[in-house]
């Protein structure tokens, strides 16, 4: 339990970090928590769509 712990724990930590910027959550509880990583996934997983839907247009219109 103890080794599978540090393996889920790592990568979440590494989540939290780059997505909201702190080591704790603004909402308290499990619900609190889960909406809160929910929204900043939502988040970062929408600013890499736009990157690279941006990044796609703009070489297609370079290229014409």
């Amino acid at each position: 339990m103890r080794l599978r712990r540090g393996w889920a724990e790592l990568p979440f930590a590494g989540l939290k970090y780059r997505i909201l910027g702190h080591p704790r959550f603004l909402l308290r509880g499990r619900a609190g928590a889960q909406t809160e990583m929910s929204w900043g996934t939502m988040a970062y997983n929408l600013k890499r769509m736009l990157s690279a839907l941006a990044g796609r247009a703009l070489r297609e219109a370079l290229a014409s």
